[in-house]
């Protein structure tokens, strides 16, 4: 009979926040939601994040309803339904508090510089962190995308994408290097005839700092040509990302 009125106040505290949990989870599963109806690149890309986002704040809400008030029945012990007393769980965990917390009192400059001295080194930790979302790949092949004019023909872009391929074959660091004119009008990225991809693949024991800075001089001498260097997958998802293939954008 002393259990069910120390399980009553504890089921009791609960259900006071059940409703603000169980909507405020929801809320926040919901904005992950159009991540699930994503399609394409973007979709394989961004869609198990959302599913493994959605399925474990609900597996917390399961367990904050279900586990969580059965673990504080039997830690929070003690005469908690008659006299609000604390269990041996909680005599235990101020027994380890309040020493520490005397010191901080007795040495209050010292907490506080301590405290200082320990965020001003996590703000430099963090500030040692890389900023882009996602790190540098070295996939081992570059892409370089050859923008002519609008309107150029078919004929045009391939005798310029052939003379970039034999210019670039004969560098050293290279093993084979392959030409694309435009894409077909139903492709998912398609192109005009007036843009071509040569893909590059680098040796096995080449750098790729060198192979990237002899490409770049090959380029160079290609008047009238918008040219751009990346790699297949890191350049497909800047293009996901940002809307454009360019690796540097622009939103006005």
């Amino acid at each position: 009979m002393k259990r069910l009125p120390r399980m009553r106040v504890i089921f009791n505290a609960l259900n006071e926040i059940r409703s603000s949990i169980v909507f405020a989870t929801l809320i926040i599963c919901i904005v992950f939601v159009p991540l699930l109806f994503l399609e394409g690149l973007e979709g394989r890309f961004f869609r198990p994040l959302g599913f493994a986002y959605i399925i474990s704040v609900m597996t917390s809400l399961l367990v904050a309803m279900t586990l969580t008030p059965a673990l504080c029945w039997y830690l929070l012990r003690g005469k908690l339904a008659t006299e609000h007393g604390d269990g041996i769980f909680v005599r235990g965990l101020k027994a380890l508090y309040r020493p520490s917390l005397d010191l901080c009192l007795r040495w209050k400059r010292a907490t506080l510089a301590l405290a200082a001295a320990a965020t001003g080194l996590t703000l430099w930790l963090a500030s040692t962190f890389g900023s882009s979302f996602l790190p540098d790949f070295n996939e081992g092949t570059y892409t370089v995308s050859l923008m002519m004019p609008p309107g150029t023909s078919l004929e045009e872009s391939e005798r310029v994408a052939l003379g970039v391929e034999q210019r670039l074959i004969e560098l050293d660091g290279i093993e084979h290097v392959v030409a694309r004119s435009g894409r077909a009008e139903r492709d998912e990225h398609a192109e005009p005839p007036s843009n071509s991809e040569v893909e590059v693949r680098l040796a096995p024991n080449a750098e790729p700092a060198a192979v990237l800075a002899a490409i770049d001089t090959v380029l160079d001498g290609l008047p009238g040509v918008t040219t751009t260097v990346g790699q297949p997958i890191s350049h497909r998802l800047s293009h996901v990302m940002s809307g454009t293939k360019a690796q540097i954008a622009i939103n006005v």
